[in-house]
């Protein structure tokens, strides 16, 4: 019945809003209803209706009210049209909606956060805008009082020296990108802007309005409406700053007093001699709260500067001109516009193309310039970078020229910023000079402790092939793998750095860049592993699981020349946290001594099933499936995987899924798809589901080879789960297979309808896909009883609102 009232709404809207009446305050199942029935996007329709819009705005009804028809729909995206058709309507719904979103805010236990996402809805951006336009005077009757009330509600406390800020319009920006909280600001003052224009009596009303608040935003307002007719109030405006100095912080972020400048630069030609010389006074003398602060003492005067500098020269003291003379020269020119939130890269402080014909001693001038990891700020320029930035693009040039450069790091100061030898450094693992040029540079971080240029001289020496490393260059690769890096594990605990990935800290560690300098040599050079063996036996035992993760790695290397050897020190290597067992360099290590060595990894791989770590368990899981590929000695793993939680079966279902067109795979991947199919958990079935991924970007496979399978997936919970991939497989394939078309179009019809007509589920997008195939099928069928069943389906999809029935069958038809 709501949705037959939602039709009628389009005609009979005053009529509709008299039936619902009633049962605004019934509360229960009614407010679900009537909700749906306000997303209908008719409230222009009838002012009766509109009226029940905003009582069900009011008490919080619509507060989940959003537009359904897309998947980032909100409240302001389903009034489409509303703000061009009834902008006077438009203005008295968005004060509502604020009102009511400042009194969600105020019941919320968060109310620090809540005042942030307060509101949070840019679709209504536009909006507010047109309504201002549109309906000048009506936007201002609604909308200012609500702005004021929220401002009111949400002001900070302060001290009577300034006006009192509110946590929702704490400051004004200006930029391309318009905030609905800024929209509503922004809109008011478009609208008092048009008033203004048509008539300043018409302004007359709001001015004392916002006259009255002790607000900042308020003022900024009142700012912003008194500048609309700057030749009507010359005398009030400046009367009303000399006597409330307060008021002259107006502006925005990045040019506090811009606004209030303003307004004096326009109005001080028309006020009176009484007025100006009032203000002249107060603006001499005028000190900011922050130039009274400690350390702001060293700007002191250039608040004062910028405003006395906006007054009529020709009505200027001579004293005046004095001051302000003597403030140009301490503080160069007032403020400018302000510019808004810029975006912007940093860069080199010197220009790529100024750098190419920088000499040896200019290179090393421009280092000893810029030699801080800490950049100097320009406000004027902020892309400007420093040392790091410099240094990156040194780098670039040490590629092109690594002879040179080469020579030139060798000059560098001992108190070089670390990133230039770093960079240098960098640039040097790949090029083509010879290794002895490369180790006389790398030889410079012997002596340094800098993580930083210590893992890049780790780097490179793990690059050199060509020659084994000098005795001195082993050492160090020794003293690095047992440095003070890490201390402690970063990727764990409450605040995780590197996303909590275990291997992302220990590769970003020195003793991890170490066992990975160590893996690289043993497999140049296999004459290193006598030179690193005591290392290798310490570093298999660190303290750090971030590091151990990286020392699998290692072993790999090791394991090409000494099985035994390996074995033994991945015992070792294992006997930590499980959380280790899930990191990459040890899953693939295990996976590649399934085939000769799974008696030896069994237990661990069990230890993995039983973990208590979620992801530990999935790994164990796709370990024991992939042994039982190799060993059929392997079924108690698989099967413990396959009766195990859900992470292992996600464990077992990746192999069966990955695995099932590999022929020597096939008799145990089906069957335990079969049985996954039906499996307890929506993750499980979705991803069983997968495996006709593999079909689909396999499309010479013959679908009919595998017609049990797909038959009893269609039978099963999965096909309701996730049917797309075996959709996309009969669309794609190159082989002729109408009838198990069919059969899958029926059986969507008849289980995934509902989810179908929803254009909020991915059934909606597979809805197209069965049309298109039915059809198809139609078209390749010889068989009249099969195509008058092809013929059916159509008729059922036609009966079950399928939009693709009647667009295919419209394109069928031509």
């Amino acid at each position: 019945m709501c949705s037959y009232f939602r039709w009628q709404t389009e005609q009979h809207a005053e009529r509709v809003a008299e039936l619902l009446e009633p049962f605004v305050t019934k509360g229960g199942e009614w407010n679900n209803r009537l909700r749906y029935m306000m997303e209908g996007r008719n409230l222009n329709k009838s002012r009766r209706y509109f009226d029940l819009c905003l009582r069900l705005l009011d008490n919080g009804t619509l507060d989940e009210a959003k537009d359904r028809f897309a998947s980032n729909g909100t409240f302001w995206s389903m009034l489409y049209g509303f703000a061009e058709e009834r902008a006077a309507w438009c203005a008295e719904l968005a004060a509502h909606w604020l009102e009511r979103r400042m009194t969600v805010a105020k019941s919320s236990a968060e109310r620090e956060e809540w005042s942030w996402s307060l509101l949070n809805d840019d679709f209504g951006v536009e909006d507010l805008f047109t309504s201002a336009r549109n309906a000048p005077a009506e936007f201002l009757q609604h909308v200012l009082p609500a702005v004021l009330r929220v401002a009111e509600g949400f002001k900070y406390v302060q001290d009577d020296e300034a006006l009192s800020r509110d946590q929702v319009w704490p400051s004004r920006f200006r930029g391309e990108h318009i905030s609905m909280s800024e929209a509503y600001l922004g809109a008011c003052e478009t609208a008092l802007e048009l008033l203004g224009q048509q008539s300043p009596d018409t302004l007359r009303p709001f001015i004392t309005q916002l006259r009255a608040p002790k607000l900042y935003t308020a003022n900024h307002l009142l700012m912003s409406a008194y500048l609309c007719n700057a030749a009507a109030f010359p005398d009030e405006v400046l009367r009303l700053l000399a006597s409330e100095p307060r008021r002259l912080h107006c502006g925005y972020s990045d040019s506090a007093f811009w606004l209030s400048r303003q307004v004096i630069e326009r109005c001080s030609p028309h006020c009176t001699e009484e007025v100006f010389r009032a203000l002249e006074a107060v603006l001499l003398a005028f000190v900011s709260p922050h130039e009274r602060t400690k350390d702001g003492m060293r700007c002191r005067g250039h608040a004062a500067y910028n405003l006395a500098s906006a007054l009529s020269d020709a009505r200027q003291h001579s004293r005046t001109k004095t001051q302000i003379a003597a403030w140009r020269e301490k503080f160069s020119d007032p403020d400018g516009p302000p510019r808004g939130i810029r975006s912007y890269s940093v860069v080199s402080p010197i220009e790529q193309e100024s750098a190419q014909h920088m000499t040896d001693e200019q290179w090393l001038g421009a280092i000893t310039k810029y030699n801080s990891a800490e950049r100097r700020h320009d406000f004027e320029h902020p892309e400007r970078g420093g040392a790091h930035e410099l240094a990156s693009m040194l780098q670039k040039f040490v590629k092109e020229q690594p002879e040179r450069f080469a020579q030139l790091a060798l000059r560098f100061p001992d108190d070089t910023q670390p990133s230039y030898f770093m960079n240098v450094l960098d640039g040097l693992k790949e090029a083509t000079i010879s290794t002895e040029k490369k180790l006389v540079v790398v030889r410079r971080m012997f002596v340094r402790n800098d993580k930083a240029c210590l893992c890049a001289a780790l780097d490179l020496l793990g690059e050199i092939k060509d020659t084994r490393l000098p005795d001195d260059a082993i050492q160090f690769v020794q003293r690095a793998a047992q440095h003070s890096d890490p201390e402690s594990e970063l990727w764990d605990g409450e605040r995780p750095y590197y996303g909590g990935d275990i291997l992302t800290h220990g590769i970003n560690t020195v003793r991890g860049h170490a066992a990975g300098t160590i893996r690289n040599l043993i497999d140049h050079d296999s004459s290193h592993l006598a030179d690193f063996s005591a290392v290798i036996e310490k570093l298999v035992t660190d303290p750090s699981l971030a590091v151990r993760s990286v020392v699998a790695s290692m072993l790999a290397a090791v394991a090409r020349h000494d099985t035994p050897l390996v074995l033994r020190l991945l015992d070792r290597l294992l006997n930590a946290d499980d959380r280790l067992l899930a990191t990459p360099y040890v899953r693939e290590f295990i996976q590649r001594g399934l085939r000769e060595h799974f008696a030896h990894f069994a237990p661990t791989i069990e230890r993995m099933l039983h973990s208590t770590r979620n992801e530990v368990k999935k790994q164990g899981g796709i370990l024991a499936c992939l042994a039982r590929l190799y060993h059929k000695a392997a079924d108690t793993l698989s099967e413990m995987a396959l009766s195990g939680d859900e992470s292992c079966r996600l464990g077992a279902c990746e192999v069966a899924k990955s695995n099932l067109l590999h022929t020597e795979c096939r008799a145990w991947c089906e069957p335990t798809l079969l049985r996954l199919f039906s499996d307890g958990s929506k993750a499980v079935r979705t991803q069983a589901a997968g495996c006709f991924w593999h079909h689909w970007h396999s499309p010479d496979t013959a679908l009919t080879d595998y017609d049990s399978l797909i038959r009893s997936f269609l039978e099963s919970p999965a096909f309701a789960d996730e049917p797309t991939f075996l959709l996309h497989a009969l669309e794609d394939t190159r082989r002729r297979v109408p009838e198990v078309t069919l059969d899958v179009c029926e059986a969507f019809i008849t289980r995934c309808a509902e989810g179908a007509r929803d254009i909020r589920t991915s059934l909606a997008a597979d809805e197209h896909t069965i049309g298109k195939l039915v059809f198809t099928a139609y078209a390749q069928l010889q068989s009249q009883g099969l195509q008058a069943r092809a013929l059916d389906v159509i008729d059922q999809m036609s009966m079950e609102g399928f939009r693709s029935a009647s667009s295919h069958l419209s394109e069928f038809e031509r």
